[in-house]
């Protein structure tokens, strides 16, 4: 069978076209402090045997991947689509606690930035998933607390994060609770019926504890209610607050 002319013509056009796409987007790759995209991104990766590593080389390491964070969130302007996984990869597998807390912070703010700059959610979307597993599966208390809180950023595309918000109200750290139950505010009437406030332990019972103390007796564990008090009263009205009509 003989192949028209004309169409082995058009045929080349298109791969033409194709290859000249391919090499715009090659040319196109973001630069910062004359470094491509590329290079930063590979500054994130974990050594293979990081756990062999000596103190000095860990910290050596982590000062690394932190500037290679910084780096990407730097080129969050030029909209490039592999930032907001790069930094995700660091979020869910970095073995250092400060450096998913970073990449927490820095996942947020790159997507509100993408998200304002194209008039779409997908980037907010995208992130509060991400965030709603470092809520549930992440060990580390503060990046948990970091990621309820700015999962109350991403209103209202985390609101499939409520359920995961509301066991992080149950938790023991009064940090961590206290950004679930703001989040959740933030979510107002999604999550007004979401949450229940039995849990929190009651005010009024440990007041009375307090009371019950000797004047010249138990100084230090009066002063020790007297601060429970005080932090579950104001957790309490955070949960009020949340719940409550507007």
């Amino acid at each position: 069978m003989v192949v028209p002319k004309h169409f082995k013509a058009v045929a080349a056009l298109l791969i033409l076209g194709m290859l000249t796409h391919a090499l715009m987007a090659f040319q196109e790759e973001p630069v910062f402090q004359g470094k491509k995209f590329s290079e930063w991104e590979a500054m994130l990766k974990v050594d293979s045997n990081y756990s062999k590593l000596s103190d000095a080389e860990k910290e050596k390491s982590s000062r690394s991947r932190r500037a290679g964070l910084i780096a990407l969130e730097l080129m969050a302007s030029s909209l490039d689509k592999r930032i907001l996984p790069s930094m995700v990869l660091v979020l869910k597998n970095d073995p250092e606690e400060k450096l998913r807390e970073t990449a927490a912070l820095s996942l947020t703010r790159v997507a509100l930035k993408m998200s304002e700059k194209t008039k779409s959610a997908s980037t907010r979307q995208y992130a509060a998933e991400v965030l709603k597993e470092s809520l549930e599966k992440d060990k580390s208390i503060r990046v948990k607390e970091i990621a309820a809180s700015s999962l109350g950023k991403m209103v209202p595309e985390s609101a499939p994060a409520i359920p995961a918000l509301i066991l992080a109200m149950k938790q023991k750290d009064t940090g961590l609770r206290v950004a679930a139950v703001d989040a959740l505010r933030r979510l107002g009437p999604e999550a007004k019926d979401a949450a229940p406030t039995e849990f929190l332990p009651s005010p009024l019972a440990l007041s009375r504890l307090f009371q019950a103390l000797s004047p010249g007796e138990g100084s230090l564990a009066k002063g020790l209610v007297r601060t429970i008090v005080e932090q579950l009263t104001y957790c309490q009205s955070m949960v009020r607050s949340a719940f409550s009509d507007t």
